[in-house]
């Protein structure tokens, strides 16, 4: 019974201590939600990329994609994809870096219609107020 409450205190320790996803974060994230097209090897199929910042994203996905697998990442609309790495993964999503800095910037915007400056400024705020 003594071990079980020290289990139950580190626990509630680390619960309380934990920090958000949010909190963790480096960079502000726009909130996009953009259909695309993902390649990678002989695969391709579509998802949602979301939670968009200038060097990375978030996509659904259908099954795990390893981490580390290089992928392109093609806007149905705009004829060059973007490069990325697979930086984390589960069943359902997975975490991409941009290949090239600064890529989450110009989806951003164009998926918001405007500059990607004017997006990343904009979400900023909407960020700042909460």
């Amino acid at each position: 019974m003594f071990a079980d409450n020290f289990r139950l205190v580190d626990r509630l320790r680390s619960l309380f201590s934990a920090k958000t996803r949010a909190e963790r974060r480096r960079r502000d994230r726009a909130n996009v939600r953009v259909e695309v097209a993902l390649s990678y090897g002989e695969r391709r199929e579509s998802a949602w990329l979301y939670d968009v910042s200038p060097d990375g994203a978030r996509v659904s996905t259908a099954h795990t994609i390893p981490v580390g697998t290089a992928i392109s990442v093609q806007l149905l609309e705009v004829p060059t994809p973007v490069g990325a790495l697979v930086v984390h993964s589960s069943d359902t999503e997975a975490g991409l870096q941009f290949d090239q800095p600064g890529s989450g910037l110009v989806i951003a915007g164009w998926s918001k219609g405007r500059s990607a400056r004017d997006a990343m400024a904009a979400e900023s705020a909407v960020q700042g107020r909460r």
